[in-house]
């Protein structure tokens, strides 16, 4: 009798552990098609205090804008070239000395290539139509319109995690250089529907550094600084592109001038993005 109760116990654990390692794992690609046109719709809301001479100045941004990604080509590796442009650009910017909301028309329709493996991974960008547009809207100018999540080598299963680290670099005025830098740990969360996509939920959590330094009415300015990320997305795998994603961000940073007259100012702010594939 107790014989039996044993192979009866050993038998419920061998089926357990198998329904939890045994489980089908999944890998997660971009499937991207020649002459294949995606649209995103992308929102951005950014609340910033600064600290300068003693005074403190709040500032909210808010940033809506439709980005066009076309696949111009895709070659024997898998590798995409996609040519990446916006639609329309609208920025509200409130601050305590004026609020306004403008449409910023420099940056409509230009194009920029790039190209981006399977994996999300980006391996060279081209600017094909320059931009001329100066002060805080040259940031959002010389940034990437349209980033990818990176995906890992292997398949993966749910409940399983990797990592990667990703760089955004931009070019403000095109007077210097700042670079940001995430370290990112993602989840696979689970399947789930998403505007009646069948999708796997990818959950992520991460930091961010930030340095470089610029020219601005003639003064050099260094910048550095870190912050925290955390977000999902949602991934079809049939058509192989991100759903719906979106992030929040908080961070700290220092501008220091050099010069007769040094300053330092520091700059805390909090960046809410969300962004969904209309078409």
């Amino acid at each position: 009798m107790k014989k039996n109760i044993f192979i009866v116990i050993t038998t419920v654990l061998t089926l357990l552990s198998s329904s939890i390692y045994g489980q089908d794992k999944i890998k997660l690609e971009y499937k991207f098609e020649k002459g294949k046109t995606y649209l995103y719709k992308d929102e951005t809301v950014g609340d910033m205090t600064q600290e300068m001479m003693g005074r403190e100045m709040k500032m909210k941004n808010e940033s809506k804008s439709l980005v066009r990604l076309v696949v111009d080509n895709v070659d024997k590796d898998n590798k995409a070239t996609l040519i990446v442009s916006s639609d329309s650009v609208t920025v509200h910017s409130k601050t305590p000395m004026r609020d306004t909301t403008i449409s910023v028309k420099e940056i409509e329709g230009k194009r920029t290539k790039i190209v981006v493996s399977k994996l999300g991974k980006i391996f060279g960008r081209e600017t094909i139509d320059s931009i001329k547009v100066s002060g805080r809207m040259s940031a959002m100018a010389n940034r990437e319109a349209i980033s990818f999540p990176q995906f890992p080598e292997n398949a993966i299963a749910v409940g399983e995690k990797w990592k990667s680290t990703e760089v955004d670099t931009t070019s403000p005025d095109n007077s210097g250089q700042l670079i940001v830098t995430r370290d990112i740990e993602y989840t696979l969360a689970g399947k789930e529907k998403k505007n009646n996509y069948d999708c796997f939920k990818v959950t992520f959590t991460g930091t961010s550094s930030t340095e470089g330094k610029f020219n601005m009415q003639g003064m050099e300015f260094y910048i550095e600084g870190s912050g925290k990320v955390k977000g999902s997305f949602y991934f079809a795998t049939k058509i192989g592109m991100v759903i719906e994603s979106e992030s929040e961000t908080e961070s700290e940073m220092t501008y220091a001038s050099v010069g007769e007259n040094p300053m330092t100012i520091p700059i805390t702010q909090k960046i809410v993005s969300k962004r969904t594939l209309v078409k």
